[in-house]
């Protein structure tokens, strides 16, 4: 079984550095892919990544991490 790892280093990743674009377009890039396992380097902002995994599952990151919580017995 092979497993895709994608790395991204974007300089400085912050909401204030990234636009919608840039977004949507990394966030394309991700889904498109189906990578297994994704790194982003030099994260400077924990909402532009709240965001791009938003962005990425569709789904909002309180659901994430309550189904992430529940699936592993943090209830």
């Amino acid at each position: 079984m092979a497993i895709r790892i994608g790395s991204f280093n974007i300089k400085d990743f912050g909401q204030s550095s990234l636009g919608k674009k840039d977004m949507d377009a990394i966030a394309n890039i991700i889904r498109n892919y189906h990578y297994d396992v994704v790194a982003i380097q030099e994260i400077s902002d924990k909402y532009a990544m709240m965001v791009l995994l938003e962005a990425v599952s569709g789904q909002r990151v309180e659901n994430l991490m309550d189904a992430y919580q529940r699936t592993n017995g943090y209830d």
